[in-house]
């Protein structure tokens, strides 16, 4: 449903073609291909003498932030890649807590 709002998104105010837009959708899907290695990261490297809460706390704190400015920028052509990176950031943040939340749910 999300992936819908964004393709019209990119389709009515940035003006690029249907093609194109589902080429950005699945770039902006990239993230989640690297979910094993997510956790993988988290279980060996401590941050903040924590496994996976102190990530969980930076990566929705990137999460709210990427959100915020999504919000604040207008979606006009000449902020196709700015957009687009901030939308892949909140995916990235997405993917990691969800990644970090089961985690926390099974120890």
């Amino acid at each position: 449903m999300v992936l819908m709002v964004i393709v019209n998104m990119y389709q009515d105010d940035f003006g690029i073609g249907p093609g194109r837009a589902q080429l950005h959708v699945a770039f902006l899907s990239l993230p989640t291909f690297f979910i094993f290695a997510y956790g993988i990261f988290s279980d060996c490297v401590p941050f903040f003498k924590s496994q996976k809460k102190s990530y969980l706390i930076v990566m929705s704190t990137l999460q709210m932030i990427s959100c915020i400015l999504i919000v604040l920028s207008t979606p006009t052509p000449d902020k196709l890649m700015l957009i687009s990176f901030l939308i892949m950031v909140n995916s990235l943040g997405m993917a990691w807590t969800d990644v970090l939340v089961d985690g926390l749910m099974v120890t």
